[in-house]
């Protein structure tokens, strides 16, 4: 991730949204965090992650697809736990969002479609 106190949060792949982007590349939607502990504000946001494919090669850079809402949102803390579901040609996401210091976690949703044409982040 371009941001040094960021990490992918392996365990948040989701396996519903694997695409074909290459002869031997896949890209997923993930969750990704940084190291938050004590009083720092955790931050997580959902990221497309480029994979070879043995499913644990990254071969770009990651590209952020969910950032966390405003201050008065659902989702103004986190944006984790990812699950999509394709229907026809739109992408179905449902996520939980945190908010209240964690206190609140709120069911969550946004459409869209995946575009293979979208330019590709630089390789690692």
């Amino acid at each position: 991730m371009s941001d040094p106190q960021m990490i992918m949060i392996w365990h948040e792949i989701n396996p519903n949204a694997v695409e074909r982007i290459g002869e031997d590349e896949f890209v997923v939607v993930s969750a990704g965090g940084n190291r938050a502990s004590g009083v720092a504000t955790r931050v997580v946001e959902l990221y497309e992650i480029f994979l070879a494919g043995d499913g644990r090669t990254l071969t770009r850079e990651s590209r952020k697809v969910l950032a966390r809402g405003p201050a008065s949102a659902g989702d103004s803390e986190e944006a984790a736990e990812p699950t999509l579901a394709r229907i026809r040609d739109a992408w179905h996401l449902v996520y939980v969002g945190a908010s209240q210091k964690g206190k609140l976690n709120t069911v969550m949703a946004a459409t869209g479609s995946f575009n293979p044409d979208a330019p590709l982040p630089p390789k690692l």
